[in-house]
């Protein structure tokens, strides 16, 4: 079963609606454990789309600290079909991350600052367009669609509504802190 919930906005209360959602599967569903299915968080400014500067700072601060994220993500995660490394996929940028040196960064910072578009973001992020390279751990096409989101695919399978606000507020939280610290660097 997958399960899709209306836009929750940060400002509203937000964590008794996902109370309720669980409340509500309990209530009606046996809920098991699989270490196959995982977690996608959509995040988005509210009542806005992100601007290209927001995107190429999320973008950077995914690069820069993917081996940080990969550390806490359950193992099951770390190498899933549906849930690769951007690294892995996106080619230049991954050369450019796994080269760890201080020039690489700076390469890869100014190869983002000079992206001009959505697609180009995303195609840099992703090594594509295609439906297939959508199953990485941050997946950028969205911002390219009518959602306009970016999407974290790292989380685990969700037994309870403690998990699934742990996995959203670290989503939201460091999307925020790219735009604000990683943001301001660019």
């Amino acid at each position: 079963m997958e399960i899709v919930s209306p836009v929750l906005k940060s400002y509203e209360n937000w964590e008794e609606q996902v109370i309720a959602l669980w409340d509500v599967i309990k209530e009606n569903f046996k809920v098991y454990k699989n270490d196959t299915a995982g977690t996608h968080v959509h995040v988005a400014p509210i009542d806005r789309s992100f601007t290209l500067r927001e995107m190429k700072a999320v973008a950077f601060a995914c690069c820069y600290y993917e081996p940080y994220v990969l550390s806490i993500l359950p193992y099951e995660r770390r190498n899933h079909q549906y849930c690769n490394r951007n690294s892995n996929v996106a080619q230049r940028m991954g050369a450019l991350v796994r080269s760890q040196s201080v020039c690489g960064i700076w390469t890869l910072r100014e190869e983002i600052n000079s992206l001009q578009s959505v697609e180009q973001v995303c195609e840099f992020m992703q090594g594509g367009m295609k439906k297939e390279h959508r199953y990485v751990l941050w997946n950028f096409q969205n911002l390219a669609r009518r959602t306009g989101t970016i999407e974290f695919r790292g989380g685990r399978h969700l037994r309870g509504p403690v998990k699934t606000m742990w996995w959203t507020t670290f989503v939201i939280a460091f999307v925020s802190m790219a735009i604000d610290q990683v943001g301001q660097a660019m």
